[in-house]
């Protein structure tokens, strides 16, 4: 018991420790800002006003004034805004949250597409895949029937290919046999004559 409390203990110093680490960015911030504007910056921004104008280690004076209240007013609207939106306590969430998920740091998790029309399921969607496992099917089916159709053309084709062939072999013994014919009637028509 005593050192899960020495546990809580250590995690809310680390967090008093990097609320004070944010505090002291953010007021380095503020006073960049504030350094920003110039002391001649400044007198040229307030120039006009007549009482300045004879003394000008008031304007001086005035310039480190205001980025005095300015860093001041700064921190203390940073302050209320971490006390009204509790970011202590959000922090120590987000330490325990990081902290109990630092077993799954390596694991690949599910993550939603980002597109919500993607993620959430239609009610039908038992529906809707059996129509697609149907539509494969049919697919499928069709596909088989065109190859049954396509084997059956080219023997087809073989087929007629080689009936060309013998036609033209046959067109070839005949125009041999006429020419053999002529031959042997024109011999035999010498001799008889």
């Amino acid at each position: 018991m005593e050192s899960n409390n020495e546990t809580i203990d250590n995690i809310e110093s680390i967090q008093t420790e990097r609320m004070k680490v944010l505090k002291n960015e953010f007021q380095k911030a503020f006073e960049d800002i504030g350094k920003g504007v110039s002391v001649e910056e400044f007198k040229t921004a307030i120039g006009d006003l007549q009482p300045l104008k004879a003394k000008p280690r008031i304007v001086e004076k005035l310039h480190a004034k205001f980025n005095a209240l300015f860093v001041s007013n700064a921190i203390q609207l940073l302050d209320d805004f971490m006390d009204e939106e509790n970011l202590d306590g959000k922090f120590s969430e987000l330490s325990l949250l990081t902290e109990s998920n630092a077993a799954y740091e390596d694991e690949n998790a599910w993550r939603p597409p980002g597109r919500v029309e993607k993620h959430i399921r239609a009610p039908l969607i038992a529906e809707k895949l059996k129509h697609i496992e149907n539509l494969k099917l049919l697919v499928e089916e069709k596909e088989k029937s065109v190859e049954f159709f396509k084997t059956k053309v080219t023997r087809a084709r073989d087929h007629v290919q080689l009936q060309m062939k013998l036609l033209d072999e046959l067109k070839d013994v005949a125009t041999n046999s006429t020419v053999n014919c002529e031959t042997v009637l024109a011999a035999l028509t010498k001799h008889e004559i």
